[in-house]
């Protein structure tokens, strides 16, 4: 295999382990937040806005399964290019 198809599925695998430990635990769930007024500065950014790997997990383990690894290993190594 090459590095880059042993990296993304290492990653994959880490992705599924994290989210079943989390799954695991009930207060992992974020907390609610205030909607931001009118008056505040335009150009701040709230955390929840900015999308990290955390809401992807739950997609990826829904989409990628044994049957169709190599596809979707595939599929990234040639959005990578």
């Amino acid at each position: 295999m090459s590095r880059a198809r042993l990296l993304v599925l290492a990653a994959l695998a880490g992705v599924a382990a994290t989210v079943s430990l989390g799954a695991c635990k009930s207060d992992n769930k974020p907390k609610a937040t205030t909607v931001a007024s009118a008056s505040a500065d335009p150009f701040k950014i709230d955390d929840e806005d900015v999308p990290v790997s955390v809401d992807y997990e739950e997609e990826a383990l829904k989409s990628i399964t044994p049957d169709n690894v190599e596809e979707e290993v595939a599929k990234m190594e040639k959005e990578l290019e």
